[in-house]
């Protein structure tokens, strides 16, 4: 793990990416409302890192949604007394319980080392989700004037927040054997 002053850095230019993303769609958001009348169009420069920003945003979004769930120690019995090899093996708990774990360790500030990623992970989150809501409910709302970076990231909210409901509900697919 890099020294603190490196991490802190880091941590700077990734608020900063994330206060780009916020103000840039922001802005954007805000105009077309402004404007409902007539359709906003936007330079290809600002497009261009606008769409560059969201998808870092929403990336790190998708990847705290499909992180590995984490092993719960107490979740699992006693073990039996014995040498190890007769001890069972449990598998760490599944299902929803261990996805709201991992979320909640993600994006809740923790202790130590991870309470930075955790307080940068959570802006992340919540960030994109925010915005991803205000993008589909401006384009559902004003429609054919919406700009197109308006209306692509709330196509991209749209495929992320189907991806994670279906990845809730997932039913594993089974084995072949």
């Amino acid at each position: 793990m890099p020294p603190s002053w490196i991490r802190g850095f880091m941590a700077v230019i990734a608020a900063g990416v994330f206060v780009g993303f916020g103000y840039m769609y922001g802005a954007a958001i805000i105009k077309v409302w402004a404007s409902p009348d007539k359709k906003i169009e936007f330079p290809p420069e600002y497009v261009y890192v606008a769409t560059a920003l969201a998808g870092l945003v929403g990336g790190v979004a998708a990847m705290i949604f499909n992180e590995k769930l984490p092993d719960d120690p107490a979740a699992r019995p006693a073990a039996p007394a014995g040498p190890p090899a007769a001890q069972p093996t449990t598998p760490s708990a599944s299902g929803p319980a261990a996805a709201a774990t991992a979320f909640v360790q993600a994006v809740i500030p923790g202790d130590g080392k991870n309470r930075l990623f955790a307080v940068v992970s959570s802006m992340y989150v919540i960030g994109y989700f925010l915005a991803g809501v205000a993008a589909i409910v401006t384009w559902v709302r004003v429609s054919e004037n919406t700009a197109d970076l308006v209306k692509n990231l709330a196509l991209i909210s749209i495929g992320l927040f189907v991806a994670i409901a279906r990845s809730f509900f997932h039913v594993p697919q089974p084995q072949q054997g």
